[in-house]
C-alpha cells in the first residue's frame, strides 16, 4: 500500500495517516477530511514500495494526481520521496529506481528499509534539518 507520512511544521509532531485511496479527491474512503487533514501539514512524505506490482513512478503519479485534484495548493507543499523495502531489490535497480527521481531533479529522494534500518537516520535527519534550522 503507498502511504504519505506527514510532519507539522508548527509543532514538528509526526502525524501518520494509512494510504490514499484512488479517487479520495471524489470523496472515495476517507476522501474529503483525509484530504483536508494533509492540507494543514507542512511537509509530505511520499512513502513508495520498491517491491510492488506498481512501479514507484507510478505510485507517485497517483498520489501527486489525488492530491492535485483536491487543491493544487498541495503540490506547492515541500515533499519527500521515500522508497521503502529496498532491502527487496537488488542493488542495480535500487541505483535506477532512486536516480529515476533524482534525474527529474527531485531533491528529497531517499531509499529506506525498516528491516535493515539502511536510510532510516539519514531520512530523519534530514527532515530534522528543515524543521529546527
Amino acid at each position: 500500500t503507498t502511504e504519505i507520512y506527514t510532519l507539522s511544521l508548527h509543532d514538528a509532531l509526526p502525524i501518520y495517516i494509512p494510504g490514499i485511496i484512488e479517487g479520495a479527491s471524489d470523496g472515495h474512503g476517507l476522501g474529503i477530511k483525509f484530504l483536508k487533514h494533509i492540507s494543514r501539514t507542512g511537509i509530505l512524505l511520499f512513502f513508495l514500495e520498491a517491491f510492488s506490482e506498481i512501479s514507484v513512478q507510478d505510485q507517485f503519479l497517483k498520489l501527486k494526481k489525488e492530491l492535485g485534484d483536491f487543491s493544487e495548493k498541495l503540490l506547492e507543499k515541500e515533499f519527500y520521496i521515500v522508497v521503502t523495502k529496498i532491502d527487496l531489490i537488488d542493488e542495480e535497480t535500487r541505483l535506477e529506481t532512486l536516480n529515476t527521481f533524482n534525474a527529474k531533479e527531485f531533491t528529497n529522494v531517499f531509499g529506506i528499509s525498516s528491516v535493515t534500518g539502511e536510510g532510516v537516520q539519514e531520512l530523519l535527519d534530514d527532515i530534522s534539518r528543515k524543521i529546527f534550522i
